[in-house]
């Protein structure tokens, strides 16, 4: 009897245990942002089962380590960190004189931030010392982020909200505005879950390949296309109307008035789109006096330029924070080091400023556009009044005086001297909802008839345009082979230096 208690216990205890190993396995956490600063710099989405949803390489570096490599989308995240790992020492990313990784993590359980922290930092030491190396992490933030943060909280000393971000939700916060839909403002006041779903969304329509430069002419070149395109599909329905006027003669300024408003948007996201890049401070080139300073803070000779030049031979605000990161973060804590930081915040101080100037000068450079565009949309609704009897007038300029503030709330903004992307979209967005009540108001109009006439005009001009898009997407694409032999060359030479035995 005793033996057989004894086996009923064992086969418990060993039920037990199978259902301890089971529930480990499945181990619940919550969706996340994970974010590695080596240099490369990465960011990783992960869902509630801890497997990675999207990776987006948010620098050049991080371009060459992930091109062509898989398995790091799909897997666990220990299984993803340990692959990023691996990658950044087989490049030389991580070596003996960079051994300290950044890692920040948000999730929208505060309680499983800790976690999943630990749990990264783990990884990302023990792959590393299987490899002979011993390094640390950092969840503290880069140099370069941290003075980010600085800066944003300064201009906003009276919100509350903005003065307790941490960095790890600035961080997120960053990647989510970073293309230009929010703005940073609007990012902070999201919670972590919706802004995690915003990062992971835009990081799944960026492929690990595209560089900044390569996102930048694809976008121009479809920019452009689309507002011409829409601009010819739009027209449609005005052309209609005027056709058959006699048809709708209380209704004929229905087209017009869609297409004014639709067009007007076309042109706002248009120069939205490229105001995205134009305002990233990042891309800044330094004159040779602040190189000098620069220099000077950081305590490098004039021979010693290369350390802080780009792969381009340039020096950017980008490559100076990217060399800046990288010694810090490896350099003891020390009142020497502080001493260097503060000489390098006064000349980045200074740098900054000009840029912001630059950009801002650049950014004006659209006021011209946008008063082309809205006097030309005027000239189209003028000669529309004209031919509409008076009660249908007023109805008609009622219908605008939306449209009007908006534009006019526009040009007062370049007029200030602060215009942004972010207004210029969020004009856009108050043109396209406009048009959306016009376009549900011309449907309401036509018959089941008219609307497929329409319908078949609009497919006929799509037809046309198909053949120059399909040109441009082969520009593209040729464009797109040339970056990928440029990022197979230089992970080859990276793996190459990596090897090679430093000379005794």
């Amino acid at each position: 009897m005793k033996k057989f208690t004894s086996i009923i216990l064992c086969v418990l205890l060993a039920v037990m245990a199978i259902f301890t190993m089971i529930s480990c396995e499945k181990e619940e956490g919550s969706p996340s942002y994970v974010s590695i600063d080596i240099n490369p710099s990465i960011e990783l989405t992960v869902d509630a089962e801890n497997k990675v949803v999207s990776v987006y390489a948010a620098n050049e570096d991080a371009n060459v380590l992930l091109y062509e490599e898989t398995g790091i989308v799909g897997a666990d995240i220990e299984g993803a960190i340990a692959k990023i790992t691996e990658l950044a020492i087989e490049l030389g990313y991580i070596d003996e004189t960079n051994k300290v990784v950044g890692t920040t993590i948000s999730s929208e359980n505060a309680d499983w931030v800790a976690t999943l922290q630990e749990k990264v930092n783990t990884k990302i030491t023990a792959t590393a010392k299987e490899a002979g190396l011993n390094i640390t992490t950092d969840g503290e933030g880069a140099y370069s982020v941290l003075r980010q943060l600085e800066a944003f909280k300064a201009k906003y000393p009276e919100n509350e909200a903005i003065q307790n971000l941490s960095i790890n939700k600035f961080k997120l916060a960053l990647s989510a505005s970073e293309n230009g839909e929010i703005t940073l403002e609007s990012a902070v006041e999201l919670d972590d879950k919706a802004l995690i779903d915003l990062v992971s969304t835009t990081h799944k329509q960026i492929e690990v390949f595209a560089t900044e430069a390569y996102e930048q002419v694809k976008q121009q070149a479809f920019a452009i296309y689309d507002e011409l395109a829409g601009i010819a599909v739009d027209g449609v329905y005005g052309e209609y109307y005027i056709k058959n006027i006699l048809s709708h003669p209380t209704t004929c300024w229905y087209g017009h008035t869609y297409q004014m408003y639709k067009t007007t948007a076309r042109g706002f996201d248009a120069i939205a789109d490229a105001l995205v890049f134009v305002e990233r401070i990042q891309n800044y080139e330094l004159t040779e006096e602040q190189v000098t300073n620069v220099l000077s803070a950081l305590g490098l000779t004039a021979d010693q330029r290369a350390e802080i030049e780009d792969k381009d031979g340039k020096v950017t605000l980008d490559s100076v924070y990217a060399y800046a990161d990288k010694k810090f973060k490896n350099t003891p804590a020390s009142a020497e080091l502080e001493a260097m930081k503060a000489e390098l915040d006064s000349a980045l101080d200074t740098v900054e400023s000009v840029a912001s100037e630059k950009i801002q000068q650049a950014v004006n450079e659209h006021k011209d556009e946008i008063e082309t565009a809205v006097e030309a949309s005027k000239k189209v609704m003028d000669t529309v009044l004209s031919l509409l009897p008076a009660p249908v007038k007023a109805t008609l300029e009622a219908q605008n005086a939306e449209y009007n503030k908006a534009i006019d709330e526009l040009i007062a903004v370049f007029e200030s001297g602060t215009a942004s992307q972010a207004k210029m979209r969020e004009c856009a967005n108050t043109m396209n909802t406009l048009a959306e009540e016009m376009l549900a108001k011309i449907k309401e109009d036509l018959s089941e008839d008219e609307l497929k006439e329409i319908d078949a005009t609009i497919e006929q001009r799509k037809a046309t345009l198909d053949s120059y898009r399909a040109t441009m997407e082969q520009t593209i694409a040729t464009f797109e082979q040339e970056l990928k032999a440029e990022l197979s060359a230089l992970k080859a030479q990276r793996e190459q230096k990596a090897t090679e035995t430093p000379e005794n």
